[in-house]
Parts: structure tokens; C-alpha cells; sequence
């Protein structure tokens, strides 16, 4: 065994042990909870700096073993004085990394958490330094990118925040000009030569250019004062920073502009470059969105107009140039960061963009693969004519951007494919969709449509029109089909037209006849049609077109002539045919038995799923389509159009067409059934209903159609079947069950399962159950959940029905038998008759008592001999739990070692533990031997704790709290946590006389809480948390006054701040460390009168946890405010502030008893004399220069805060209209942490509260 000597000895050794590294001997030894060495995590952290400062940089160093930089965020908490290390050390793991060929994949992730440990403090001067050395290497060499990451952010970070403490920061950054020089040359756009080689690998360089512009931009606005404050100008001040801080940051991203296009003028382009083109256009989205988030560019100014109109031509032509060029890509590739270069620039500036037709085509027909990025800027150019009220210049542009795309010159084929881009792109995503068709509604003034709406629908109108004149050709029919869809978008963004609309209606008539085609076109000579790759379907892309305007004229009461187009559908391309079932399924009627047939024609097909756009409807998808618009509009339409006949041939199709669905998320036709099936309107159909009895009823027999008829019935309400129905269904099923295999038998025996549930079980009996159990293969969980409700069935009617539960119990005695029953229903039957009460079973005991013996004979070698490889055979242990469970109901004393066997076994190996052997130890341990299994093993189960601590007495009970008390002192975070667990289990159990071994235990109890709480894990933390509010819950009556003081000083201790620990977000420790408080001043206020100053405290010491960093803040300067607050504080504070204010609510109303029948009294009078220290404490938080309080959250803080104001007032102190809250601050340091911003919070609370007060409303 290791010991603390030999450990020295071997890390202290010149040579590694070629059996055992160093590193690995050291992890061991930390891991290791048992090894006792004085400041043991000092030593290792001492032992790793020394193995990195004594090594040599290069590819061997241990600064690139990720292993040492894991030991060493391990122990750092855990040092009582932070270990450091000179900057050197930084230059060091540079160097090795630009000498290796590779470093491991996680080691950029290790080293960004351990080198920042390490470097604190450093100066500016120091960081200046290795930004210049990083620079050069990142010029000259061809490094790992991802190991120097963290380095690039570290650096960067911290040379930002330490200039601003610098006397001279100017001249600290001077030398940097020569590394710049260094990497990018005297002339950024010159060629690359022999004196001038280009670079390797530019791609750490462009990461680190955006990290550079966005340090610099938040150093330029921390010191903004400080650097140009200093003016003789009569101007305002901050006009004058304002105008100097933009010119700089300007400057700033016209330099870093530059800098990344001296890099691309370096490259040589080819067919290998596209990962770093990517990685330019990258850099230029980082800088420009930096820009936006900085908020100060002004269209006026010239300078930055120019940048944006360079860099819109710019991206324009890249998107021309390379937006295509890789076709086989899976990601966003070189078209993404430009498509979303190009809307952040449209974004600052519309009128200096400029983009141009070509670029909107590129994203309308943009491929798949960047559809979020080209939507992005179809919306940024729509926002823009919707707030400017041009939207019929973006219309415009999008239909001629769709007219260049669809050429007469293409071929076919290109069209083909051109238009499926199209249709299955940005102009149909349903988010664009809907904010466009917002953008048309903000034109209908009123809710009324006007002359905008109606120009809108006339220029589109107006461009089919000119599309369909002369002959027919494939690309206008295209272009038509793209058309329709804007014109529907228009459409349904309409208002109902008034009478005397004359213009509106005009352009609703326009439209409907501008989709026409010209007779000469319908009626020409029909070729033989050809496959929609390469055939003569022009006409049928028209019609389509006009069927999908229909659908909204139709909404508008316009008068539209389809029938041709609908004539035309019965042998047409899949999308005709879609659009004709749409156009069907919202104009059906009760006499339109045609169109029904129609519509039932095209359900009644098998189908692959869909991918959910018109456009892309195949042949084989077409019935999953048609299926997803029934579950859309509700099946309610065909019950009420389609005659009896029709309904029986509909109940046809979806038994045959239904089966379980595991996803819901594509477009089939099982899930769309699933969604009919699920909604209450399908079961309330009177038609429908009658036609789907009938088709059970007569495919019940069937086998073919199994699946479908219990899918079916596995959906349906109970209550829905008719009680011959159900009945006939019943006994079918059970005949079915016998021939069915593998899933359909599951759907049968999960419906039976779904009537057992309400007492419904038909012809089951004895000898069905002995059926169901020898044909369970398959189908296991289902004939379990069967059976279970069934032997429960014949334990409630054993008193009036004895003969099923007795023929199981002998049947059963017989176990283990070739037959009847199988070990699982032996359990199951165990488990059933355990739950029920005994002396309903009585007269059955003797047989019961039979049982018991048998199976624990039958079970027991097979136990024993599973218990070397337990977890093997989980079911065997399982069921001897059940077993075990059964006998003690049974009151049969058992005296077996079984449990402890098997604790024994899993404690040897618990990695292979799992959750139903971690419940059987339990379960069937005993003693200290139960907590020992719960503590150790990772996957116990609360509840089979849970069900060990109900059955302790006094004694026991005593023993197991007073056994786990030590282990929250002494034992490591993970059985620590576990103990505590243990612990509030215990506390939250009612167990006869526990309250007294609670009582006795209590000071012990609570000071090794205090300590665990005072823990870096936050699993103990919150383990110790649960424990107090189990306590304060659950036990708050043994709680005395010395146990408060305890209780008040634990919470204190974890609402304190602490900069050693690594943030690591926990929101829910709020409300669990202020639940104890709320329960104390619910509960026990008597106990509280002593405590009152402490308490005060620790209430406002909550206001700190409320507080968020301002966005206004640096990155820099966010970091260092969230160091004043626990390391466990994230997320919203709106739902920890209402807790807060209820907690002071309750206390400012609290009243306490003095004795047996005395009169309660307020605790309003000792509690003002201290309250204020509460009011105090919210206006320095909220008037905080780096972090404040959300207005959500001071809005929320009202009632409690107000609470707090009628004590300090109470009895006219501090009170007077006009001057409330005067003085009584100033004692508690009023104003002497934010100055005048403290006092002007302050006075606003009292201005608030006065205001309620006397409206009735504080």
C-alpha cells in the first residue's frame, strides 16, 4: 500500500518508473481518500510547478500532458495558500506547443482552467510582453490552433483589465507595434516573397484578431474618461468622449480590416482553400458583430459608411464567387459567416449596403445547408422596408430576383432544380413566412386593407401576368409557381373587404384571373406526360399555382374558376395532385361525393415520410402529406361530407394505415394518425363513430390487420366502445393474442392492459393467464403490467370469488415448473399479494405460508450461486426482493445472509452496480449494513432507503444518525454528499421516538453541517442545505434557541462571497439556503427575539445574490463583480427576489406568544430598532456601480421592502408625510458605500412606499 513517504520518495525520484509515471502516481495519491499526508494538495501542486519550470519546452514537456493540468485544478481548491507561478511559465507551454506536431484533444479545455490559477497579478507590462512573443509565433509557425486558444483569451483578458491600472499604458503598448509589424509586414497587400515568406497556417492569427478588436473596444469605453476627458472645448463632455471614442473604435475595426485582408492577400487561392477563407470571413463577422454590440456607429460619419459599403461589395462578390463552390459540404461552410457578414452590415447601415438582386437570389435558392444564414438576411432587408414603410420596394426586389433566377436560356434540368431550391427554401421557412406576412398586416391601417395592400397584390399580379404571355414555356411556369406563393402570403395577410372597396376588390379579382392560363394553353393537344425530371409539366406547375391562390381567395369570397386546373390533377406531378387534395379538403360540402372519393384515394396509399414543403411532395410521399393536412385541419371535415359508405372505406384506411410511433417529429402517415387519434374531436364524431365500431368489430379476427385495430383502441377513451362492442373486442383479442408474435402481440396486451386499468378484463381467467404467461417472449413489460392488474383483480374478489387466487397460489407453489408459472409471474404474484392486507386473505394463509417456502426453496441456490457475478442475473435478484418483501408481510422469519452476501459482492466492484441491484441490497440488507450500502454504491435509490428507515424503531434509529454524523466530517465529497442524503431521509421518516434521538443528536448534527457546508463541492453544499430544510420542515419542533444561533451562522457562511472557487452556476441554492429562514419565522418565531440582529444580517446579505453585472460593464470588469458573489449564483433573479420579499413579509408580521393562552404580540417593536440594516442593504445593491438590481427584481422586492418600512415607522418613528425614512439609514452607513446613488435609491424606495401607502395600495 502506498504511504506518504514512499510517495515523496518517488516524485522526488530523477528517472520515471517505466511501470508507473510519476503523474499517474500522483493522481493516485489525491484519489486516494485513505492516504493521510500533511498538506498533501500543497505538496502536488509544489510538485507540478516544479516538474514544468525544471523541463525543457518542447514537444515532451509535461506542459502538454493534460494529466498534470488535471491534478492541479483538482488540488488548487484545496491549498491554503493559492500556489503561483512566474509568467515564464506562459512562454514555456508556447514554445512547446509550437514545437510539437500535435497536442491531445482536451488539453486546450484543462489548460484554459489551470494556467489562469496560476498567473495572477501579473502587470501590464508583463502581459505586453507575451502578447508580442504569442503574436510572433502565431506569424512564423504552423502550430496546433486549439493549444493556444486559451492563451490567446488569457493573454488578452488579462492585458486588458491590467492597463487599466497602469501609469502609463501608452508606452507599456508601444513595443507591440513590432510584433504587429512581424506578422503582418510593412505593406499588409504586397505579395509574398523570399524576404517576405507568407504565411503557414494563418487561422490562430485571424482567431486572434476579433479576440484583440473586441479587448480593445472594452478598454477604449472603461477608460474613456480617462483617456479623453481631458478638454479645454466648451462642448458637453460627453459629447466630446463620445465623438473621440467613436473615431478610436472606428479606427480600431478599420485596422483590423486591414489586417485581415493583408492575410488574404498573402494566400493563394485554390481548391484546399476553403477552410481558411472560411476562417477570414469568420474574423470579418466576429469584427462587424463586435461593432454592432457596441452600438455607436452613426450613418453620418464617413468614415465607417465607407468600411460598411467596402465590405457589402466585398461580401457580394465572395457569395458570387465561392457561395457555390462546395457542393458536397455538410456545414454552413465559406456562404455562411459571409451570408451573416452581409446582415450584420444590413443591420448598421441599409443605404451603404446596398445589396444587390443577385445576392437575394443566391438566398432564395440558397441550398439547405445555409437556409438559417439566408433567411437572416431576407428578414434584416424586410425589417428594414417595414419600418420604413417601403414594402413594396422589397416585394419588387424579391420578384425580380425570382425572375434572374429563372432564365429561359437554363435547361430544364437546371430549372428543375432551381425550383425545388427555391420551394423548399427561405421563402417558405414558416418563420420568414410570418414575418412577412406581419410586415404586409402593418399596412392594413386599422384592420382595414388599403391601397398598399392592394399594390402589393397588383405588382404581383401584374408579373404572372407577364409571365403567362405568349407560349407556355418551362421557366415562366416555374417562375409562376414561386409567385403564387408571395401572392398567398399577401392574401391571407388580409382583412375581409368592406362594401365600396372597389380597389381592394379589384386586386383580389386581378390576382384570381392573372393565374389563368390562356385558353389557347388548356386546350392545345395533351402529350404523353413524362417523369418530372426532365418532362413538358409546365401546365401542371400553373395549375398548381392557381389551386394554392385559390386557397386564399377562396377565404376572401372571391369568385376563382378552378375546375380545370382540378381536371387536370388526376394523372398530374405530385405537387398538382397536393394542392388539388389542400384545395379539396378546404371546399368540401355534403353533396360533393366526388371530391371525397378523391381525397380517400389518396389516403389510401402506403407513403415514406415527408419532409414537410409542398414543393417537395414526391409520389411516394404524397399520402403521408395528405394525412399530416387532415391532422392539421381536423378529421371533423370528412364526417361531415363523406356519406356512410365513404366513412366505412375511411375507418378501413386507418386500421390499416395506424401503428405506435416512437418519434413525433417527422411527417408520416403514422404519426399523423397518431396526432387524429390523440385529439378529444376524433372521438366525439357521431359518423365516424358508427363506421370505426363497425371496422373494429370486423377486423378484430383478423391477423393481418392486429396492429392497426389495437393502435387504434389503444387511443380511444374507455368509454367510447359500446359495451357489445367492447365485449366482442375482448374475447377477439384474446383469440388474436395466441397467433400474434413479437410487437403486434405488445399492441394487443397493451390495450388489455389499458381495460384492466379500469376493471375491465373480460373472459380472463386461470387458464388465459397461463397462456399469456408462456407466450410473454416479446412482449415482457406489457404481460407484466396484464398480469399485475389482473392478480390484483382476484385478490379484491377473493371474498366473494375465491377460486382464481387459489388455483394461482397452488400453481405457483409448484415453481419452478417446465410450464406454468415463470419466475417473473411469480413475482409479480409476490408483489400483489404483499400489497394487499392479510386478513382479507385469512382463510388462505396456510397456502400462502406454502408459497413462501417453496420459492425461497427453489430461488435460494440459484441466489447463492449468482452472487460471484450479481449483476448478471439482476431479474434473479429482483425477484428475490420481492420474495423477501412477501415474507415479512407474511411475518415468516427469515435468517438468511443473503443481503449481506450481496452487499458484499457490490461493494467489491460498484462500477457494475446498477439501480435494481443497489434497491435488492438494500432491500435486503439490515442494521448499519443498509446505510453502508446507500452511502457506498452510486446508484442506491432514496426511496429503498426510504422504505429500510419506516421500518427502524427508537434504537436503531439512534444508532444509524449517530453512525452518519462522523461521515459528514470525515469522509470525501461523494460519501459525504451521500451521508447527508442519509441523514435528511432519516430527519424527513416519522418514526416513533425519533424525536427525542433527534434533540439529543441536534448540536452534533448541526456543526457537522456547518462544516460540510463550508465545502468547495456543491453537491455537499446542497446536500447540507436539503438537511436544514428537512429539519425546519420536518423536525422544526425540536428546535431550540442555541440551535438557531447554529442554523443562522451555517446560512451566513454560504451566502458568502469566496474568489478562491471556480464559478459553478447552482440557482437553486437560493431558495434552498433562504428556506430555513421562512420556516423559523412561520413556525417558531419565540425562538427568534434573541437572534434578531443576526438574522437582519443574513436577510440582507441576500440582497448581494439578487444583483447581475451591468451589460454596460467589461468583460473585464462583469468578471471581477461576479467574484463578489458566491461562486453558485447564476440565472434569473425575478423568482429568488419574490422569495425574498416573502420572507420579509413574514417576519415584519410575524407575532409571537409569550406563554399558554397569553395573547400574541407583533415583533414589530424589538425588530425596528434593526430593520433598517435591511433597507440599507437594498439601496447599496441597487445603486452598485459594477452589478444592480433588475427592475423585475425591484419591483418584485416591493412588498417585502415595504413590509420592512411600516416597522421602521410604526408608532410615528421616522414618519411624516414628506420626510419618511429620514435618519434612520444614516446609522447603518447610509451613503458611505455608493455615496449619492445609495441616497438616491433610498429616497425613491420612501417616495414609493408613501406614494402606496396613502393610495391604499402599500
Amino acid at each position: 500500500m502506498l504511504t506518504g513517504s514512499a510517495l515523496i520518495k518517488a516524485l522526488k525520484a530523477p528517472k520515471e518508473d517505466p511501470n508507473q509515471r510519476k503523474i499517474d502516481l500522483a493522481t493516485e495519491a489525491w484519489n486516494d481518500a485513505d492516504l493521510l499526508i500533511p498538506r498533501k494538495a500543497e505538496v502536488l501542486a509544489d510538485w507540478v510547478l516544479e516538474a514544468w519550470t525544471r523541463s525543457k519546452p518542447g514537444p515532451s514537456s509535461p506542459l502538454l500532458d493534460s494529466k498534470y493540468h488535471q491534478l492541479l485544478i483538482h488540488v488548487y481548491p484545496s491549498c491554503p495558500v493559492a500556489p503561483t507561478a512566474q509568467i515564464g511559465l506562459l512562454s514555456s507551454y508556447v514554445q512547446s506547443v509550437a514545437t510539437a506536431e500535435a497536442c491531445s484533444s482536451d488539453l486546450a479545455e484543462v489548460v484554459g482552467q489551470s494556467l489562469p490559477l496560476l498567473l495572477r497579478g501579473q502587470k501590464a507590462e508583463a502581459w505586453a510582453e507575451q502578447w508580442g512573443k504569442l503574436v510572433e509565433v502565431l506569424a512564423k509557425k504552423d502550430i496546433a490552433v486549439d493549444a493556444l486558444r486559451p492563451v490567446v483569451e488569457l493573454v488578452c483578458d488579462q492585458l486588458a483589465t491590467s492597463l487599466a491600472g497602469t501609469p502609463n499604458p501608452k508606452k507599456t503598448v508601444e513595443p507591440l507595434k513590432v510584433a504587429v509589424r512581424a506578422l503582418i509586414g510593412d505593406n499588409s497587400n504586397a505579395e509574398a516573397g523570399p524576404s517576405k515568406p507568407k504565411l503557414s497556417d494563418p487561422r490562430p492569427v485571424l482567431a486572434a484578431v476579433p479576440h484583440l478588436f473586441s479587448a480593445f473596444v472594452d478598454s477604449t469605453l472603461h477608460n474613456r474618461y480617462t483617456l479623453y476627458g481631458k478638454t479645454s472645448s466648451d462642448r458637453p463632455i460627453d459629447v466630446i468622449v463620445a465623438d473621440r471614442v467613436r473615431t478610436a473604435i472606428i479606427s480600431g475595426i478599420s485596422a483590423s480590416l486591414d489586417l485581415v485582408n493583408g492575410i488574404e492577400g498573402q494566400l493563394k487561392i485554390d481548391s484546399s482553400s476553403a477552410p481558411l477563407l472560411q476562417a477570414i470571413w469568420t474574423a470579418r463577422l466576429a469584427l462587424w458583430r463586435r461593432l454592432q454590440e457596441w452600438g455607436g456607429y452613426l450613418e453620418s460619419d464617413t468614415s465607417a459608411s465607407d468600411l460598411v459599403t467596402k465590405a457589402a461589395r466585398q461580401a457580394s462578390a465572395a457569395l458570387s464567387q465561392y457561395g457555390a463552390s462546395e457542393p458536397n459540404a455538410t456545414d454552413e461552410g465559406i456562404a455562411g459567416p459571409v451570408l451573416r457578414t452581409l446582415t450584420a452590415l444590413e443591420q448598421l447601415d441599409h443605404d451603404r449596403t446596398q445589396l444587390e438582386t443577385s445576392v437575394l437570389a443566391w438566398c432564395l435558392a440558397s441550398p439547405p445547408r445555409v437556409h438559417v444564414p439566408a433567411r437572416e438576411l431576407l428578414a434584416a432587408l424586410l425589417k428594414f422596408h417595414s419600418l420604413t414603410h417601403s414594402l413594396p420596394k422589397y416585394f419588387n426586389l424579391i420578384i425580380v430576383s425570382l425572375e434572374e433566377l429563372f432564365d429561359a436560356k437554363l435547361p430544364q434540368e437546371a430549372l428543375d432544380a432551381l425550383y425545388t431550391l427555391v420551394a423548399t427554401g427561405p421563402l417558405v421557412d414558416k418563420s420568414y413566412q410570418s414575418e412577412l406576412s406581419g410586415a404586409v398586416r402593418l399596412t392594413n391601417l386599422g384592420g382595414r386593407r388599403g391601397p398598399t395592400w392592394a399594390g402589393l397584390l397588383n405588382d404581383v399580379a401584374s408579373h404572372v401576368t407577364s409571365a403567362l404571355e405568349g407560349k407556355l414555356g418551362a421557366a415562366s411556369a416555374r417562375l409562376v409557381g414561386e409567385l403564387s406563393r408571395l401572392a398567398k402570403i399577401v392574401l391571407d395577410a388580409g382583412a375581409f373587404a368592406k362594401p365600396g372597396d372597389g380597389e381592394i376588390e379589384a386586386a383580389v379579382g386581378h390576382t384570381a384571373k392573372a393565374f389563368e392560363v390562356p385558353q389557347s394553353d388548356e386546350e392545345r393537344p395533351k402529350k404523353k406526360r413524362k417523369s418530372n425530371a426532365g418532362g413538358d409539366d409546365a401546365l401542371d406547375y400553373v395549375n398548381a399555382a392557381r389551386l394554392r391562390v385559390a386557397r386564399s381567395a377562396r377565404l376572401l369570397g372571391a369568385d376563382v374558376h378552378v375546375s380545370g386546373a382540378l381536371a387536370e390533377s388526376k394523372s398530374a406531378l405530385p405537387e398538382l395532385r397536393f394542392e388539388t387534395y389542400l384545395y379539396t379538403a378546404l371546399a368540401l360540402s355534403p353533396d360533393d361525393s366526388e371530391a371525397v372519393d378523391t381525397a380517400l384515394s389518396t389516403l389510401d396509399h402506403k407513403s415514406v415520410p415527408w419532409s414537410g414543403r409542398d414543393a417537395s411532395v414526391k409520389k411516394d410521399s404524397l399520402a403521408a402529406a395528405a394525412w399530416t393536412i387532415v391532422a392539421e385541419l381536423g378529421i371533423s371535415v370528412l364526417d361531415a361530407a363523406a356519406n356512410q359508405q365513404q366513412l366505412e372505406k375511411l375507418a378501413e384506411i386507418i386500421l390499416s394505415r395506424a401503428q405506435p410511433v416512437e418519434s413525433i417529429d417527422e411527417f408520416s402517415t403514422p404519426v399523423a394518425l397518431a396526432h387524429i387519434l390523440s385529439t378529444a374531436e376524433t372521438w366525439e364524431l357521431p359518423n365516424l363513430r358508427s363506421a370505426l365500431l363497425k371496422a373494429l368489430v370486423g377486423a378484430s379476427a383478423s391477423k393481418g390487420s392486429a396492429t392497426g385495430v389495437f393502435t387504434v383502441l389503444t387511443a380511444c377513451p374507455a368509454q367510447w366502445l359500446s359495451k357489445g362492442a367492447r365485449n366482442q373486442l375482448l374475447t377477439a383479442a384474446y383469440q388474436l393474442d395466441a397467433d400474434l408474435k413479437g410487437e403486434e402481440r405488445a399492441v394487443v396486451r397493451s390495450w388489455l392492459a389499458r381495460l384492466a386499468s379500469v376493471d375491465v378484463f373480460g373472459p380472463l381467467d386461470y387458464d388465459i393467464i397461463k397462456t399469456l404467461d408462456k407466450t410473454s417472449e416479446g412482449c415482457e413489460a406489457e404481460t407484466t403490467t396484464l398480469l399485475q392488474l389482473a392478480f390484483t383483480h382476484f385478490v379484491k374478489q377473493f371474498g366473494t370469488d375465491p377460486k382464481p387466487l387459489e388455483k394461482l397460489v397452488k400453481s405457483a407453489a409448484s415453481y419452478p415448473s417446465k410450464s406454468f408459472p415463470t419466475r417473473r409471474t411469480v413475482q409479480t404474484l409476490l408483489t400483489c399479494l404483499s400489497s394487499a392486507s392479510l386478513d382479507r386473505l385469512a382463510s388462505l394463509k396456510d397456502k400462502l405460508v406454502g408459497l413462501e417456502s417453496s420459492v425461497r426453496k427453489a430461488l435460494e441456490p440459484e441466489v447463492k450461486s449468482a452472487l460471484a457475478h450479481p449483476e448478471d442475473k439482476t431479474d434473479l435478484f429482483a425477484a428475490w426482493r420481492a420474495l423477501e418483501t412477501y415474507s415479512r408481510w407474511l411475518g415468516v422469519e427469515t435468517n438468511d445472509t443473503i443481503g449481506r452476501d450481496l452487499l458484499r459482492s457490490l461493494l467489491a466492484n460498484p462500477a457494475t452496480v446498477n439501480r435494481e441491484l443497489a434497491a435488492a441490497a438494500l432491500e435486503l440488507s439490515s442494521g448499519l449494513d443498509v446505510l453502508a450500502a446507500y452511502i457506498v454504491l452510486p446508484c442506491a435509490l432514496d426511496q429503498a432507503m426510504t422504505n429500510w428507515a419506516r421500518r427502524l424503531d427508537a434504537s436503531a434509529y439512534s444508532e444509524a444518525l449517530d453512525s452518519l454524523i462522523p461521515l459528514i466530517q470525515a469522509a470525501n465529497d461523494v460519501e459525504k454528499t451521500r451521508a447527508l442524503r442519509a441523514v435528511r431521509i432519516l430527519l424527513s421518516v416519522p418514526v416513533e421516538g425519533s424525536g427525542r434521538v433527534i434533540a439529543a443528536a441536534l448540536p452534533s448534527l448541526l456543526l457537522a453541517v456547518d462544516s460540510a457546508s463550508r465545502s468547495r463541492s456543491l453537491d455537499v453544499l446542497q446536500a447540507a442545505l436539503q438537511v436544514l430544510n428537512a429539519l425546519t420542515s420536518d423536525r422544526i419542533g425540536v428546535v431550540r434557541g442555541g440551535d438557531v444561533a447554529q442554523i443562522l451562522s451555517t446560512l451566513s457562511a454560504v451566502i458568502t462571497p469566496d474568489s478562491e472557487k471556480a464559478a459553478a452556476p447552482r440557482p437553486e441554492l437560493f431558495a434552498l439556503a433562504l428556506a430555513p429562514v421562512i420556516a423559523l419565522v412561520r413556525q417558531r418565531p419565540e425562538l427568534l427575539p434573541p437572534f434578531l440582529p443576526a438574522l437582519v444580517g443574513l436577510l440582507a446579505g441576500f440582497f448581494a445574490l439578487l444583483q447581475r453585472p451591468r451589460l454596460s460593464g467589461s468583460a473585464a470588469a462583469q468578471a471581477k463583480a461576479r467574484a463578489r458573489q458566491p461562486y453558485w449564483v447564476a440565472g434569473e433573479a425575478d423568482a429568488d427576489a419574490h422569495l425574498l420579499a416573502r420572507a420579509m413579509t413574514a417576519l415584519a408580521t410575524a407575532k409571537v406568544k409569550q406563554g399558554e393562552g397569553a395573547e400574541a404580540k407583533s415583533l414589530a417593536a424589538p425588530l425596528a430598532k434593526h430593520a433598517p440594516a435591511v433597507l440599507v442593504a437594498y439601496a447599496r445593491s441597487a445603486s452598485d456601480a459594477w452589478m444592480g438590481l433588475s427592475p423585475q427584481v425591484r419591483k418584485a422586492l416591493e412588498q417585502g421592502l415595504f413590509s420592512v418600512c411600516d416597522i421602521v415607522t410604526a408608532g410615528g418613528r421616522a414618519d411624516g408625510r414628506g420626510r419618511e425614512g429620514e435618519g434612520v439609514g444614516v446609522p447603518f452607513g447610509l451613503g458611505e458605500g455608493n455615496g449619492e446613488a445609495e441616497w438616491e435609491v433610498w429616497r425613491r424606495l420612501w417616495t414609493t412606499w408613501s406614494q402606496k401607502r396613502y393610495t391604499g395600495r402599500g
